[in-house]
């Protein structure tokens, strides 16, 4: 073999190495994107799910204080709420 046949077979075989090296990061990358993401998609899900449960309190927070509304009556509510406000 040449010494110019030695040099590129040389060259070739770095350039094979790094492209192994690149191929390998973008491997771990592309992993741990992957990784992220699932780890979003499951605290997103907690979120909604709290989301909801809130949703499902503040209905019946709301439901609540129609029911009182009704007992008490709008005229004594609103009379009470008056005094709390400063002047």
């Amino acid at each position: 073999m040449s010494e110019f046949e030695d040099k590129v077979l040389k060259l070739l075989g770095e350039m094979n190495n790094r492209q192994k090296t690149f191929h390998d990061d973008v491997n771990k990358r592309f992993d741990n994107l992957e990784t992220d993401i699932k780890e979003l998609k499951q605290g997103n899900e907690m979120v909604q799910q709290a989301v909801r449960e809130t949703e499902v309190n503040v209905r019946r927070l709301v439901e609540d204080e129609k029911s009182i509304h009704e007992i008490i009556g709008e005229h004594e509510i609103s009379i009470r709420s008056l005094k709390r406000k400063p002047v």
